[in-house]
């Protein structure tokens, strides 16, 4: 077991620039439709309540995921529309149909919501596994729906973005906030 002191100076040496980079360029061109879907409760002046768009066809995508695993699975492999398989994990396709969810709700192509993560995922030091104590983190996560875009393909990108931001995921919510509120 490995005590949680070790973890704080974990974070204390992180590298804060690079991180910072690595938020700012995932953020930029923030759109208001994606900040109007990271606010809870949601508007009631939301463009897709107001036009009457909020409609199931707005979530329609050319193909499905088929053969979905019974039980307890945490990774699910898909081939999307070009052929090449990879691994998504469960977690990334509940946030990818959060995402159509909330794309519905504001009329937003590009969302913006935060998920909890364990904590134990950005570290290079597999000890972190061995830490008593909370290293959960809150993480922005941005989706862009493009609705030419098949399901196989779309899932691919955001297991990429999921992928991309682990080795951020312990500075992502102080930093981004700090982003978008303009205090570079």
């Amino acid at each position: 077991m490995r005590p949680f002191s070790f973890y704080i100076r974990t974070l204390q040496n992180l590298d804060t620039e690079t991180a910072r980079a690595f938020w700012r360029s995932y953020l930029a061109d923030l759109g208001a439709e994606a900040l109007e879907s990271s606010r809870f409760p949601c508007s009631s002046s939301s463009p897709a309540l107001e036009s009457g768009l909020f409609t199931q066809t707005q979530m329609r995508r050319r193909t499905s995921l088929r053969g979905m695993p019974e039980g307890d699975q945490t990774n699910i492999a898909i081939t999307p529309s070009d052929g090449t398989g990879m691994t998504v994990m469960m977690s990334t396709i509940l946030e990818a149909a959060w995402s159509f969810v909330l794309s519905a709700y504001t009329g937003s192509p590009d969302v913006l919501f935060s998920v909890v993560r364990s904590g134990r995922t950005h570290h290079a030091d597999p000890s972190i596994l061995n830490i008593v104590g909370p290293t959960i983190s809150v993480v922005p996560r941005r989706v862009r729906l493009d609705d030419c875009q098949d399901v196989g393909n779309f899932l691919r990108t955001c297991q990429e973005q999921v992928n991309a931001a682990t080795p951020y995921e312990a500075s992502g919510l102080q930093v981004a906030r700090s982003l978008l509120a303009g205090t570079h």
